[in-house]
């Protein structure tokens, strides 16, 4: 039986789409999320570095820190907010 070529590869042009800086661009924030439930499934306990990750989604280091400092700001934010409406 012939599948033809993989989604996002064409015959004349076999390279893969996820090796495409725009295409990385555009999905980390899915590929940091797809680690997060990765791991929540598997009731992994370890602590996972921002290296690690950066790793994982080919991204640097300082692009999955920021990510995390956002993620902190947001949530402390959020407590805030709704300790005040109490």
């Amino acid at each position: 039986m012939n599948w033809g070529p993989p989604t996002g590869m064409c015959r004349t042009d076999p390279t893969d789409l996820t090796t495409s800086n725009r295409w990385l661009i555009q999905h980390s924030d899915r590929l940091i999320r797809f680690e997060y439930e990765r791991r929540i499934l598997e009731r992994a306990t370890s602590e996972m570095f921002p290296d690690e990750l950066a790793d994982k989604i080919g991204r640097t280091e300082q692009y999955v820190r920021a990510i995390i400092k956002n993620a902190i700001s947001h949530a402390k934010l959020c407590s805030k907010l709704s300790n005040n409406r109490l």
